[in-house]
């Protein structure tokens, strides 16, 4: 069952009844109706609630009936209950963009969602109100369905206490999605609600105006004696029934409310966009050398990368970043020098990659192009580099430790998220080193489900504007980002 947006009223001789509501509907028949003759909803139309009719909506022929007949006889209703006249089968609009079809009518016609929403109505009108009976409110339970009902009156001269009730409900199932869109729909139904009641006040001012109500039936009530016995037949024989058209003095107040609740469906809808779901961690990337620690204690005695918060110290954070920086985007990261430190800055780094995005040469002589993760004794000259961007540190041992580094390019002041977030938690000296690298995992894991869903969208052949608008809308992806999934994207 799709939302349901229905006008209820409190009649004085019927009780509780549903006026006029809007649904989304199923395809009409072609006999019957042609959907290019059709008033078409624009999905970028906006309806300006509880304003007077633009010319834009009523350009399209709103009033043209639909193929459905009620499901509830109308000879039956009084005029304050009845919403359309005889002869009237209801409003039908079309959006073109997505195939949908809205129809309002009295009463919905299938009797599960008829059931409802009257059920819904008689609580609206009669028990389920706020204080001093005016305001939103929410009901509801799994079985009937959830409800959101915005309760109000509406001024006539001839009403019992000078008002009549009238409620807005709101009928759906998804009791999350309903309170989730409650602020969204209480501002545009009040904007309705306010447009009915600007033009009942104004309809009851110049009948005040031309004959005041109170005072006449004062003097009716002083000329006339109430008795039990004749109390029931003057209330039926005197009915002041007035439709809702009358009070509000709009001939053309239904088609303005399709409108209104056409649009109302179609913009709650639009407001939610679905997010991805990741796939669960897939281990073989993820995990962590688990041969790292016998590495580590066969490599000379010497000095030692103990971790990438250590690293991270002793490089400071802006030769740090640099070197991450591309060793993300997969630049070759070429360290020279003392071999402990060598060796142990590789093995420290490469747990920042996927398995298959790290290819690492410990400790060699010459400098391999397939390689990005690359330890050697000595370089001698840059020239040697074969690849186009690079970052090389040399590690020096003199009086104490010393770093030399050359970079190809300049370090852009925002790199990847990754980045990021993972120099945030090494900045946090509240948390551990296990715990930082639990932190890296986790941002490994999501930067590897987004490559996935890349790689998903190339091997689909999408065009550009869907890929671009995959990566800024739906993965929120920025210029590093992206080059970083394009690397990623060469792990197997």
């Amino acid at each position: 069952m799709n939302a349901v947006i229905a006008l209820c009223h409190f009649c004085e001789q019927h009780g509780p009844s549903v006026m006029f509501c809007t649904e989304k509907g199923g395809l009409p028949p072609q006999k019957e109706t042609n959907l290019d003759a059709l008033p078409e909803v624009s999905s970028s139309q906006e309806i300006p609630l509880g304003t007077s009719y633009p010319d834009s909506v009523m350009s399209a022929d709103f009033s043209r009936p639909c193929s459905r007949q009620n499901s509830v006889n109308k000879s039956s209703l009084c005029q304050a209950c009845r919403s359309l006249p005889d002869g009237h089968k209801g409003f039908i609009s079309y959006d073109g963009k997505t195939e949908e079809v809205f129809v309002s009518s009295q009463h919905p016609q299938n009797p599960n969602v008829f059931g409802k929403v009257r059920q819904a109505c008689v609580r609206s009108v009669s028990s389920e109100v706020c204080p001093g009976r005016e305001g939103p409110i929410f009901y509801g339970d799994e079985n009937e369905g959830y409800v959101l009902s915005y309760t109000f009156p509406i001024k006539d001269s001839l009403a019992r206490g000078f008002k009549r009730q009238y409620s807005i409900i709101v009928v759906m199932m998804d009791r999350i999605y309903l309170i989730q869109s409650w602020p969204f729909l209480v501002e545009c139904i009040s904007k309705i609600i306010a447009y009915f009641q600007k033009c009942a006040v104004s309809v009851y001012n110049n009948e005040h105006a031309e004959c005041p109500q109170r005072n006449t039936r004062l003097k009716s009530s002083l000329s006339k004696t109430v008795t039990p016995q004749n109390f029931r037949s003057n209330r039926s024989s005197h009915s002041n029934a007035r439709a809702l058209v009358e009070l509000t003095g709009d001939e053309k107040l239904y088609s303005y409310l399709h409108s209104s609740f056409t649009w109302l469906i179609r913009a709650c809808k639009l407001r939610w966009k679905e997010n991805v779901i990741y796939n669960p961690p897939t281990l073989e990337k993820l995990s962590l050398d688990e041969n790292d620690q016998t590495i580590a204690s066969s490599i000379e005695s010497g000095f030692k990368f103990l971790s990438l918060r250590h690293m991270r110290e002793v490089l400071q954070p802006p030769r740090f970043r640099a070197i991450v920086w591309h060793l993300l985007i997969g630049n070759q990261v070429i360290w020279h020098g003392l071999q402990s430190a060598v060796i142990s800055a590789i093995h420290t780094l490469k747990n920042i990659l996927p398995k298959g995005c790290a290819n690492i040469a410990e400790w060699t002589t010459t400098i391999p192009t397939d390689k990005n993760l690359i330890g050697m004794p000595c370089l001698l000259s840059f020239k040697n580099v074969r690849t186009k961007d690079y970052v090389i540190v040399e590690v020096l041992w003199k009086n104490g430790i010393e770093f030399k580094w050359n970079s190809s390019c300049v370090i852009p002041e925002k790199g990847p998220s990754l980045l990021e977030k993972l120099e945030v938690a090494l900045a946090n000296e509240n948390l551990s080193n296990e715990v930082v690298l639990q932190c890296l995992l986790c941002l490994k894991q999501e930067w590897i489900n987004k490559t996935e869903i890349l790689r998903k969208f190339v091997t689909d052949k999408r065009n550009k504007d869907d890929t671009t608008d995959l990566l800024q809308n739906c993965l929120f992806c920025n210029d590093d980002d992206v080059k970083m999934m394009k690397f990623w994207l060469t792990s197997s």
